[in-house]
């Protein structure tokens, strides 16, 4: 069965219904607009939106604090829920 994607279910012996595949997390990329460094979260706004900021998002303990205008990665696990977002990593420079 073709899910639409490009990758096809897998189908085991026994097993009702089917396993589905879940979907790819979303990266996207984003600018720091705030950092709390008690609750190790960001403020963030995605590059390209000028309404869009994403609060509280957690930030993985492999960065050690961010400076507003830093450019991340953000993880999104599932897109529909923001709640599970993570900034993974800082890259480039800064973006104002």
């Amino acid at each position: 069965m073709n899910t639409g994607i490009g990758v096809q279910q897998a189908f085991l012996p026994g097993l009702e219904p089917p396993l589905e595949v879940s979907k790819a997390p979303l990266a996207l990329r984003a600018v720091v607009r705030g950092f709390n460094a008690a609750s190790h979260t960001a403020t963030v706004q995605p590059l390209g939106s000028a309404a869009t900021y994403l609060h509280d998002v957690k930030v993985s303990l492999e960065v050690a604090s961010l400076d507003a205008g830093e450019r991340v990665l953000v993880l999104m696990p599932d897109e529909h829920n923001a709640g599970e977002a993570v900034v993974i990593c800082r890259y480039g420079g800064s973006s104002g």
